[in-house]
């Protein structure tokens, strides 16, 4: 199954060194600023508990699943 992962970050100056590490050891590419497509097993809720581990609290990130979309400008190309 492939997942976009997207998130904001809220707080100004944070280190998200840990997230960046994690999502790029998961397999994830990056597709945007703050936008990454996954593909795994998982479930959406799973990512995002896993990514919400690597974040702060009070941080927003949406999983979705899909099959099928296209892309600008993206800074990975995704087969």
């Amino acid at each position: 199954m492939q997942f976009l992962i997207s998130y904001d970050l809220t707080q100004p100056g944070q280190d998200y060194k840990n997230l960046i590490a994690g999502l790029q050891k998961s397999g994830a590419r990056r597709v945007l600023l703050s936008a990454w497509v996954i593909n795994t097993p998982w479930s959406a809720t799973a990512i995002r508990d896993w990514v919400m581990k690597l974040t702060d609290r009070n941080d927003r990130v949406l999983v979705t699943e899909f099959s099928d979309w296209a892309a600008s400008n993206a800074l990975s190309k995704i087969a």
